[in-house]
């Protein structure tokens, strides 16, 4: 799909099969690849929209990593949106995406017409509900690859990262191209991890979520993962939750066939069909 410049940036995306909209929005440190495997499954059914964010794939660099947000990353989102579908489609966000997807509400709600929220990386929200405990947790992580990165230690922050949400061991078993592709995204890897610092979603945004939404996480992902999807849950009227069994927080890699069942059945019920 040929880029195209918005605001100074080259922007990229993907779009794939035929009949609803349907935009796949990817985790921190991936690209919009991370959906392929679920692209395969859904695009006999689905037009699939997929971007890369500021700072990922093949789209360039925010000009000014330290003042990246969620918030510009989602009016990226509503631009694709614009070009592609000319409105409106069903959203589904992965950690750094689901987050962004909120926040595309908050800016275009309507531009959304339901949501499937993957464990997003909310983790703000935590700090409002009171797990600070949990909050802290939550940030270390980010930290701590920020840190490195600032160091000149980006193979440390890569690995350290990589195990974190997959397994220890991970990083060291990745090709030389694998890494090479994660090594090329440092920079817009950090800008994003420093914008969850900032994310602005609060308890009372998510209270005003008025569209069918499902909030999924993995049965084995972190306490503070869970917790948040526990609080979209309680917030988001009407919210479905659903937990995939023997996941973590990669579902979308790891547990590609679980993650498509779920996002048709989630498009099936809005569209009041069954799923097949």
């Amino acid at each position: 799909m040929p880029d195209f410049d918005y605001q100074g940036h080259s922007v990229h995306y993907e779009e794939t099969g035929d009949g609803p909209p349907v935009v796949l929005l990817h985790c921190g440190g991936h690209s919009g690849r991370q959906w392929d495997r679920i692209v395969a499954v859904l695009a006999d059914r689905y037009r699939l929209i997929v971007p890369d964010f500021y700072g990922f794939g093949e789209t360039s660099c925010w000009r000014d990593g330290d003042s990246l947000s969620h918030d510009d990353q989602a009016l990226l989102v509503a631009e694709v949106m614009r070009r592609t579908v000319g409105g409106g489609a069903d959203v589904v966000g992965h950690s750094y995406g689901g987050a962004c997807a909120i926040r595309l509400y908050r800016y275009r709600p309507d531009y959304v017409g339901s949501l499937v929220l993957i464990e997003p990386a909310a983790l703000n929200l935590l700090g409002e509900d009171g797990s600070r405990d949990l909050h802290e947790e939550s940030f270390r992580i980010a930290r701590s690859f920020i840190q490195a990165r600032d160091s000149g230690r980006d193979e440390d922050a890569w690995r350290e990262f990589i195990d974190h949400y997959n397994s220890p061991g991970v990083w060291n078993s990745l090709s030389g191209r694998a890494r090479n592709r994660l090594l090329a995204q440092t920079a817009g890897t950090a800008d994003a991890l420093r914008s969850n610092f900032g994310n602005a979603t609060t308890l009372a945004d998510c209270r005003q979520l008025g569209v069918p939404t499902t909030v999924v996480s993995g049965e084995t992902t972190a306490p503070y993962n869970r917790r948040v999807t526990e609080i979209l849950h309680k917030e988001i009227p009407g919210a479905e939750r659903i937990e995939i069994a023997g996941a973590g927080h990669m579902s979308p890699l790891t547990h590609p066939e679980a993650v498509a069942g779920l996002i048709a059945a989630h498009l099936s019920r809005r569209a009041g069909a069954p799923a097949s």
